[in-house]
């Protein structure tokens, strides 16, 4: 079932306690590292070593081609979520008539194989979200029945944001340190493994780095990390 509003996690998180997220995958490059580009599977590897497990919310178009990928992911012990086949935003493409319920229809009938227990989370792109979407999903059991959402955010990196500027991974890393101490230390922060919309950004996709100076900081300053189905407001 779906919310009239936005679900973030902080409330419901203990002191330096944080959920990674990463939005608009699954992709890979076949440069060699550590050039750009989008790496889901690099990033899901490195935090099954670190003993982290995060949440993939993946974009029906890409995941139809790289069903490897979302199994490599999910054997790794992280969650696939769905966000949409196509990364509209639903409240604009709903006022246009769009077909919301084949948005998350059609991405559902190509990563629930791959999601762990009965429950596909949901993430609307850009946060973007209101209660006629909610009303209309929830209209249509195929596409309400043991989903949980709408999922948001409490911390955003804006690595698109140091991509596209230029910024270094580490300078991106420092940055989302900042809000994170800035926002309470504790919530769901947001990254991107690929980048649906713009192909540029895309190619230049360094998160891969960037959780390799983000991660190890914030361990050495004490957090701790759960799975998105971890948390106790969406456990409640």
């Amino acid at each position: 079932m779906y919310e009239n509003g936005l679900f973030y996690g902080r409330s419901s998180l203990g002191d330096r306690t944080l959920c990674l997220t990463f939005d608009d995958g699954p992709g890979r490059t076949d440069s060699p590292q550590p050039a750009p580009g989008p790496r889901t599977v690099e990033i899901a590897q490195y935090l099954h070593k670190l003993g982290i497990r995060a949440t993939f919310f993946v974009v029906g178009k890409f995941a139809c081609e790289l069903p490897e990928i979302m199994r490599e992911t999910q054997e790794l012990g992280h969650l696939i979520g769905n966000h949409t086949y196509d990364h509209f935003d639903l409240v604009d493409y709903a006022s246009e008539n769009g077909d919301v319920i084949s948005q998350i229809a059609r991405t559902d009938s190509l990563i629930r194989s791959y999601v762990d227990g009965p429950v596909i989370f949901f993430r609307p792109p850009y946060g973007k979200w209101d209660s006629s979407i909610a009303g209309a999903l929830n209209a249509d059991p195929e596409v309400s029945a043991d989903h949980v959402g709408p999922i948001a955010w409490d911390i955003d990196c804006r690595d698109w944001k140091c991509w596209q500027e230029g910024h270094s991974p580490d300078q991106c890393a420092d940055s989302c340190i900042r809000r994170i101490e800035e926002s309470g230390r504790r919530g769901i922060i947001l990254m991107h493994d690929c980048t649906a919309d713009i192909e540029a950004l895309k190619l230049a996709n360094r998160t891969f780095e960037l959780i390799q100076h983000l991660v190890p900081e914030l361990l050495d300053r004490g957090y701790r990390f759960v799975r998105l189905d971890e948390i106790p407001g969406i456990v409640a």
